[in-house]
């Protein structure tokens, strides 16, 4: 079977869902050599509520 598609999957037409996106982020954000942890650096914006210093947000 095949489709043609105008518009690339991911785009504001047909978008990610949140999870897809959630896993996009933490695959950029793994780089060899490099020590982020991309599960955490989403997780810090989403909760803010609970943070009182901006320092440990960025930190």
């Amino acid at each position: 079977m095949q489709a043609r598609g105008d518009m690339p999957y991911g785009c504001t037409h047909d978008p990610l869902t949140d999870r897809e996106l959630d896993d996009k982020f933490v695959e950029c954000m793994t780089v060899p050599g490099v020590a982020w942890d991309g599960t955490e650096l989403l997780a810090r914006p989403r909760n803010l509520e609970h943070w009182t210093n901006v320092r440990e947000v960025l930190a």
